[in-house]
C-alpha cells in the first residue's frame, strides 16, 4: 500500500517509549509527524533537528520516531522529550508495513498526518533537506485551534427538549440520594475488558438506576422512543433499539472533574456501542464541563438543560474540565440489533467485575 495525501492514516498499538500498547488513534486531534527512521550518523542528525523544533509541543504537533533498530530503545539513544516527542519501536515492522515502508533505503521517511489522521504529505527527501522539508510544511498548516470553519464541523446533533425540567431534576435528586460511585473506563488488558481508574484520564462519578426504579427507566426509554430516536433515524438512517446503562453522571469542581480524550468503542466489550448521547440536566449552574472534538478543533458544544448531544461512538471526545459548580448529566450508549449480537459475542471478554 502506498499511502497518498488525503488518504486516512493506518491506525495501530505499539510499543513506545511512554506505554507497552500506545494506541495510536488516542493522538489525534493535533498535527502529527511519522518519521521512520534508519540507523546512521546522518539519520540521528536529522532526528534532532526534527525534535529540536519548537513547533513538537503536543499543542500544535507531536513527532512520533518509529524505529526497527533495538539499540534505539537504550535511554537517551533518541532525542525524545515530554511534550513534543516519543518514539514507536516497531521491531516486528508492523508499522512500516501498515505505511508501506519496505526498506530503508532512504535514510528517513517522513509521514505528515493532520489532526483528523489524515495524510497531508509524504516526505522522502535527502537527508540534507527531509528536515526541512518535514518542518516548512508543519509550520505552515493550521493548528487545531485555528482549523479554518469548513473543516471544524464534527457530524454531531443537539436535540433539545429530550428532558423536561421536572424530570431532569428528578434525576438530580436521585444522584444525590443514591449515587457518588467513582467511574474509570474501559481498557483491553490482557485479553479482557477491565475497568481502570486513573484520575488524570477520567474524574466522574455515577448514580447506576437499577431495575428496581422501573417506572422511572420506562419514563426515560419513553423520551427516547419518542424524541431522539426518530432524530437518529433522520440524520443517519440508523434503527436505534437498544440504550445500554442507565446513568446519571456528575463532574465536580471541587474534585477536578473531567474526562479526556477518549473514544467509547475501543475495547472488546465495548464494541457494539454506536451512539453515545450526552443529555445536561443542569446547563446553567455549572461553568466549564463542555464536550469537545479534538479531530474538528477547539470548539466545545454545550447542549441546553434537557438537551442532549449524539455523536459516533467512534469519535474521539473529551469532558472539558469542570471550573466551578457540578454538571449533572445523563450519558447512555445507543445501539440496534446487528450491535447487540456484537455484544452478546464478546460477553466472555468483559472482567468478572464488569460482567
Amino acid at each position: 500500500m502506498h499511502l497518498l495525501p488525503g488518504d486516512p492514516a493506518p491506525l495501530f498499538h505499539a510499543r513506545s517509549n511512554r506505554n507497552p500498547s500506545y494506541s495510536f488513534d488516542t493522538v489525534a486531534g493535533r498535527n502529527l509527524v511519522l518519521t521512520f527512521a534508519s540507523k546512521g550518523k546522518k539519520c540521528a542528525k536529522l532526528l534532532k533537528t526534527l525534535a529540536a523544533s519548537h513547533l513538537f509541543n503536543d499543542d500544535h504537533a507531536s513527532l512520533f520516531i518509529v524505529t526497527a533498530d533495538k539499540a534505539h530503545e537504550a535511554e537517551n539513544a533518541l532525542p525524545l522529550r515530554i511534550p513534543g516527542v516519543r518514539a514507536f519501536y516497531d521491531t516486528d515492522g508492523h508499522i512500516a508495513e501498515l505505511y508501506g515502508v519496505k526498506d530503508r533505503e532512504t535514510p528517513a521517511i517522513s509521514f505528515i498526518l493532520s489532526p483528523r489522521l489524515q495524510v497531508i504529505a509524504v516526505i522522502k527527501a535527502d537527508i540534507v533537506k527531509h528536515a526541512e522539508r518535514v518542518l516548512d510544511i508543519l509550520g505552515k498548516i493550521p493548528g487545531t485551534g485555528s482549523l479554518p470553519p469548513m473543516l471544524s464541523h464534527p457530524p454531531v446533533m443537539i436535540i433539545p427538549h429530550v428532558f423536561e425540567p421536572e424530570l431532569c431534576k428528578a434525576l438530580i435528586e436521585g444522584y444525590k440520594k443514591d449515587g457518588g460511585r467513582t467511574s474509570g473506563f474501559m481498557r483491553d488488558v490482557d485479553g479482557k475488558t477491565v475497568q481502570i481508574h486513573d484520575k488524570s484520564h477520567k474524574v466522574r462519578r455515577d448514580w447506576n438506576i437499577e431495575e428496581d426504579k422501573s417506572d422511572l427507566i420506562s419514563v426515560i426509554q419513553n423520551r427516547f422512543k419518542r424524541r431522539v430516536i426518530p432524530e437518529i433515524k433522520k440524520a443517519y438512517q440508523f434503527e436505534v433499539t437498544r440504550m445500554e446503562r442507565y446513568i446519571v453522571s456528575c463532574y465536580d469542581a471541587k474534585e477536578g472533574g473531567h474526562f479526556n480524550a477518549h473514544r467509547d468503542n475501543t475495547t472488546k466489550g465495548t464494541a457494539h456501542r454506536r451512539f453515545a448521547c450526552s443529555l445536561n440536566l443542569n446547563t446553567e449552574e455549572y461553568e466549564g464541563g463542555d464536550l469537545r472534538f479534538r479531530e474538528f478543533g477547539m470548539k466545545t458544544y454545550r447542549p441546553p438543560t434537557g438537551g442532549c448531544c449524539i455523536f459516533s461512538c467512534s469519535l474521539l471526545h473529551e469532558a472539558t474540565p469542570v471550573t466551578k459548580g457540578m454538571r449533572y448529566a445523563f450519558l447512555p450508549f445507543l445501539y440496534d440489533e446487528a450491535a447487540r449480537k456484537i455484544r452478546d459475542e464478546n460477553l466472555k471478554y468483559l472482567a468478572e467485575q464488569n460482567s
